[in-house]
């Protein structure tokens, strides 16, 4: 079996996460399935690149499974049907949107995608719903496949003490769209000063 993995053209420094968890994936069916990576040949900003990924899409339709790894849900539509297994993230995009924005986003990166797929992956039971919720969809054409964590991530040899003064936290996602206003500036998101019990 051939699968074509389309994946987004990363931003440097921002988009590597997904492009990660896709080659950790590939890299566990190493000798049950043959893959290739289609990488958008283009960044994806406004119409004309979109649809210069649609063409370059449809290049690799002769493979025996089309997996979209999410993010340029638009390159389906010019793919057949039967092959086509598209990933959702999340239905972030739709958030804090104008009613116009909104329908078109939806009807774009969710709907139209959605509806050009066999079968649908979600990340979690949560997206899952969400995806429900936007879309007329048949629940059997959605699973809900968990992101694992790598085997590139091994504890610490050492672990740090917790510096309770001036704490290090990791945070792990997006952050900007989804924090409610008093939390957002424009730069991105606000940090917060820490709370030290006394």
């Amino acid at each position: 079996m051939k699968v074509f993995y389309f994946q987004r053209q990363p931003r440097e420094g921002s988009n590597f996460s997904l492009e990660f968890h896709f080659q950790s994936v590939r890299d566990l069916l190493v000798n049950r399935i043959e893959t290739k990576v289609v990488v958008a040949p283009v960044k994806v900003n406004g119409v004309i690149q979109r649809l210069r990924i649609m063409l370059h899409a449809r290049k690799y339709r002769y493979g025996d499974l089309l997996y979209n790894t999410g993010k340029i849900h638009f390159a389906n539509f010019l793919l057949p049907k039967r092959k086509n297994v598209l990933t959702v993230l999340d239905c972030g995009l739709l958030a804090n949107r104008t009613p116009l924005k909104r329908a078109i986003l939806k009807w774009v990166w969710l709907t139209l995608p959605c509806w050009a797929s066999s079968f649908v992956t979600v990340i979690s039971k949560a997206t899952k719903r969400e995806l429900m919720k936007e879309v007329n969809i048949a629940p059997e054409k959605v699973a809900a496949i968990p992101v694992f964590v790598s085997k590139a991530f091994v504890p610490a040899s050492s672990p740090q003490p917790f510096d309770k003064v001036n704490p290090v936290l990791l945070q792990v996602g997006t952050t900007t769209p989804f924090l409610p206003p008093p939390l957002r500036s424009k730069g991105g998101f606000k940090a917060l000063p820490p709370k030290v019990n006394s």
